[in-house]
Parts: structure tokens; C-alpha cells; sequence
């Protein structure tokens, strides 16, 4: 666990002296990645419900359509 976490801040540490914004970029991607994994587990559990009841209604006007 703390060989990892020394290499990624080695990393990032190089990505800094490299380049002024590249010390940035992984904890940025690191945030956006926190954030659609939240993102994806309200998704899941809050709006499934929605979804399944969007996505039939969706077949029914294709149906309805189809059918005129």
C-alpha cells in the first residue's frame, strides 16, 4: 500500500518539474474519476427507476409510432 502511494507521488511529482500544469492533471483525474463514480452509483440506486420507466414509454410511442 505505501510502495503504491510513494510511486504515484513520485509520478506526480515528476509530472510537476516536467511541465507546470502536469502536477495538476492526475489529481484532476483523479476528482473526475471520484466524481462519476458517485456520479454512477446515484445513477444506479436513485434514478433506475426512472430510467426503466422512461425506457418503456420510450418502446411504446416507437410501437405507436411504428404502428401509424
Amino acid at each position: 500500500m505505501t510502495q503504491a502511494t510513494t510511486t504515484a507521488e513520485a509520478m506526480v511529482g515528476s509530472d510537476r518539474v516536467s511541465s507546470s500544469d502536469g502536477g495538476q492533471l492526475p489529481s484532476m483525474m483523479v476528482v473526475v474519476q471520484l466524481g462519476w463514480m458517485m456520479n454512477n452509483r446515484r445513477w444506479t440506486t436513485v434514478s433506475n427507476t426512472a430510467e426503466v420507466t422512461q425506457h418503456s414509454r420510450g418502446v411504446r410511442q416507437l410501437q405507436g409510432a411504428r404502428a401509424t
